[in-house]
């Protein structure tokens, strides 16, 4: 009998960002695991792996070079990995664990697929929500589906520890108490000698790319119109995610902020780069997760484009719930904002994580 391994499946850029440092702990170790690239996100990945000096997939479900857009596109790349992972050797099997990581679509596959080959899963940044379902949609679902799947569940606060004790899961939860964004900024920061773009420090950091904005005109004029204010006396480097780029062209924003001076856009960064901007950034205006936890780990102030939360008790973050009044209040005290964090005295989420997972794995190799 084949002997049971562990497995990480990921799909975005979010999701091996996080994984990473579990990944290289694995590799520190001589743990052996099978890398199942599901590949929502594509080329971008391949830019982390090496940023990270991991392996390459061993597997890979979506062969695709095109990223995952828009909902036909979802359509097609679940067709394609459902498809692949039925004429696929090496993927979860009984008693095997397979790591997943958060809400994406590659999850819930990751999920589902371990679930129907009776692998163990451990669900990495487990119990975060909105408690709202529609919002956002589908991720506040998949969270749920995939806790109530897990037999592992790795929290990241206290609040979502309580989530899940409140669904009623029936998988172990373990509460970490911190992210393992923790330790990928650990990495950049002791890798800066990749960073590959150094702007003069000073500048006001905008990255901005998710659907429920880029596809809601109210929305979006709210998120330029406040670019366009900080761009009055601040310097801004706005990051140009594919998506947001065409949907300024179509709605012809791009060359009204290409009339203004102090807007210089820029491509989307690798991470080390990415954090290195975060770090000498005033403050940044973004609209995903990932970049709540890294600027308040790398003490910077953070205006959140969104209407909900899932990630409560960072002092630094403003949620502007699209509230121009709230957005106004930011941008004239962001400097109330700012939270020292001496990130070097934390511990470790990665190496705890492998420490459990390892202990886990030797208890079903003696049943």
């Amino acid at each position: 009998m084949d002997e049971n391994r562990f497995h990480v499946m990921v799909g975005t850029k979010g999701q091996l960002i996080k994984m990473a440092p579990i990944m290289l702990e694995m590799d520190r170790r001589g743990i052996k695991y099978n890398f199942i690239n599901a590949a929502q996100h594509t080329k971008i990945l391949y830019d982390i792996i090496g940023v990270f000096g991991l392996k390459q997939p061993d597997i890979v479900l979506n062969k695709n070079n095109r990223d995952v857009a828009n909902v036909l596109d979802m359509a097609s790349w679940l067709s394609k990995v459902t498809l692949s992972s039925f004429s696929q050797d090496g993927l979860p099997k009984k008693n095997d664990i397979c790591l997943i990581h958060g809400d994406p679509i590659p999850a819930s596959f990751g999920a589902v697929l371990s679930k129907l080959h009776r692998a163990k899963i451990a669900h990495i940044e487990s119990g975060e929500r909105t408690h709202n379902i529609f919002n956002p949609f589908p991720e506040e679902l998949s969270r749920r589906m995939i806790d109530r799947m897990a037999d592992y569940l790795f929290t990241s606060s206290e609040e979502s520890y309580n989530n899940v004790i409140e669904q009623g899961v029936k998988g172990e939860i373990i509460n970490l108490g911190y992210n393992t964004v923790i330790d990928a900024i650990r990495f950049a920061i002791a890798n800066s000698q990749k960073v590959t773009f150094r702007p003069e420090p000073g500048y006001v950091l905008v990255n901005v790319h998710r659907v429920e904005n880029l596809y809601s005109k109210e929305r979006l004029d709210i998120i330029i119109s406040t670019v366009e204010k900080i761009a009055q006396n601040e310097r801004v480097l706005m990051i140009m995610h594919e998506p947001l780029k065409n949907k300024l062209i179509k709605t012809n924003m791009l060359d009204t902020l290409k009339g203004y001076e102090n807007i210089q856009m820029i491509p989307l960064q690798d991470y080390v780069t990415n954090i290195n901007l975060i770090k000498n950034s005033k403050y940044i205006v973004n609209d995903g997760g990932a970049p709540q936890l890294e600027s308040y780990f790398l003490s910077r102030p953070c205006l959140l484009m969104r209407g909900f939360m899932e990630q409560n008790g960072y002092p630094n973050v403003c949620l502007s719930r699209y509230d121009t009044t709230i957005i106004d209040d930011f941008l004239q005290n962001y400097n109330d904002y700012v939270f020292d964090v001496d990130i070097n005295a934390l511990k470790s989420p990665s190496k705890e994580i492998v420490d459990i997972l390892a202990e886990k794995m030797a208890h079903l190799k003696n049943t």
